[in-house]
């Protein structure tokens, strides 16, 4: 049998899911201060009311480090519509 081609390993490796995470605004806030510094002043904290939110882009098997991740937060009352735009917006930096 003859190797994969070219194309066929570069469709593999851009193969990706979502993975996504609504976060009580407590537990988000731990887990951005854990984060690098660099990456830390990009995320905002969780004000009062709001969820953090949490979407990532994995690619192999479950526990893997993810491929990308984008933190965001939104009021808890649209914590789904929050979602779903920071799924689309991870999903079109990755293409």
């Amino acid at each position: 049998m003859a190797p994969p081609s070219t194309d066929e390993r570069l469709t593999r490796r851009r193969q990706w899911r979502l993975r996504s995470y609504v976060l009580d605004r407590r537990d988000f806030n731990e887990i951005r201060m854990r984060l690098p510094r660099a990456v830390r002043r990009d995320v905002e904290a969780a004000p009062e009311g709001h969820v953090g939110l949490v979407t990532q882009a994995i690619v192999g098997e479950e526990g893997d480090m993810p491929l990308a991740v984008l933190y965001d937060n939104a009021p808890a009352s649209v914590a789904t519509e929050g979602m779903r735009r920071l799924e689309r917006r991870l999903t079109e930096l990755l293409g």
